[in-house]
């Protein structure tokens, strides 16, 4: 089955995705035994045959996607840590041993950021991750990466990480390179210092000012994934954090929306508050409403920043779209629903993808195909529109 937990709302057996290469996770909780299954969703064909993690073992395996040709499985054994290394296109195993890596994210522990494995400690930075388990390079800081958590995007995964540096009271960022830990956050000499920092598909942003521990921001500087300056702008507010896709910069009069660049695109109205975004095509969605309750997510063109309708659909659940139609993930096990899908242009919602009450069922967005999870958890299928 591929279910890793007996309440849907806690089962998460997708692990990732390369391209059309997903990675799941699949068990027999009933005698606990776990293995690693790779599929190509485009052909509806196995990768490799399923990989054996753990037999007869109360503890549940985590695996995490390594780069773009490495599975990584964690599982605890006793008192110690197993790990295998997986090559993500043959399912063989390279390397099978203890490690001193844990399944702890977020806290001393194992992330996923971007398609990286990164080992956090908390108070000293974070880590890259070997062929054997090993930690590799090193940043230092505060030991956790912003990236962790980040939503399904149509501009792909991060390929930088930021984290904090500093004392406690600070708010200065670094940004890194995920693949190797090359540091790309600028030195500005000593007069000078970056602030808080946002990554986007293919750069970064970082905010800048006087040095001192309760500087104020008073530009923002844009960088290219090489850490080459592309843009800067004077700046009287701040970065948007919540906002992925694209730069945003948050004043109490007010959101603006730039290019990676720095050129502006849109004026968002705002009440100084950072909003919930998501990029679909060139239309910026932005959550003005009560948060997941009552969501009102108003349209921006960013091709002319002229404002458009207004949603009552959570697009913070967003799976894809076809630049019309958007689809939106739903997690409802009561009244069985899995997914809907809703006209950008009018707000209607066309469809409804239903399973069964209470069921295993969920979807997944895997590349640009669809891909559902029968009820009983037992089958994977891909979803064409209906």
């Amino acid at each position: 089955m591929f279910v890793t937990a007996p309440d849907v709302g806690q089962s998460k057996p997708l692990v990732g995705y390369l391209d059309d290469k997903a990675y799941f996770l699949a068990s027999r909780l009933d005698d606990h035994d776990w293995w690693l299954v790779g599929i190509d969703v485009r052909r509806g064909k196995p990768l490799f045959p399923p990989v054996s993690l753990a037999s007869n073992t109360v503890y549940r395996p985590d695996c995490y996607l390594n780069g773009p040709n490495t599975v990584l499985c964690l599982r605890l054994d006793g008192t110690s840590t197993i790990a295998w290394v997986i090559q993500a296109g043959t399912g063989t195993v390279t390397f099978r041993g203890p490690t001193t890596l844990t399944q702890n994210p977020g806290h001393n522990g194992v992330d996923q950021v971007g398609i990286y494995a990164i080992a956090s400690e908390q108070g000293r930075g974070v880590s890259g991750i070997g062929n054997h388990a090993e930690l590799t390079w090193f940043v230092g800081g505060h030991g956790d990466t912003d990236q962790r958590y980040r939503p399904q995007s149509d501009l792909g995964d991060p390929t930088i990480g930021t984290q904090v540096v500093g004392g406690p009271a600070t708010v200065r960022k670094v940004a890194f390179s995920l693949a190797d830990g090359t540091v790309l956050s600028p030195d500005l000499g000593p007069q000078r210092q970056t602030l808080d920092a946002v990554v986007y598909p293919g750069g970064f942003a970082t905010e800048a000012g006087p040095s001192g521990r309760l500087a104020d921001p008073d530009e923002v500087l844009f960088y290219d994934a090489r850490a080459q300056q592309v843009g800067h702008i004077e700046s009287g507010g701040r970065l948007a954090t919540s906002s992925r896709d694209v730069p945003m910069i948050v004043t109490p009069a007010g959101t603006t929306v730039y290019t990676p660049r720095g050129t502006p695109l849109a004026r968002i109205s705002s009440d100084g508050a950072e909003p919930d975004t998501v990029l679909i095509g060139t239309r910026l969605m932005v959550n003005t409403g009560g948060g997941n309750s009552f969501p009102k997510w108003t349209q921006y063109d960013l091709r002319t920043g002229k404002q458009g309708p207004t949603c009552e659909d959570n697009f913070g659940n967003y799976l894809g779209s076809d630049g019309t139609v958007a689809v939106l993930r739903i997690l409802d096990p009561v009244r069985g629903r899995v997914a809907k899908a809703v006209d950008l242009a009018t707000c209607n919602r066309l469809w409804t993808l239903q399973a069964g009450v209470n069921s295993d069922a969920q979807v997944w967005r895997i590349n640009t195909t669809l891909v559902q999870l029968s009820n009983d958890g037992t089958q994977l299928m891909s979803l064409v529109a209906p």
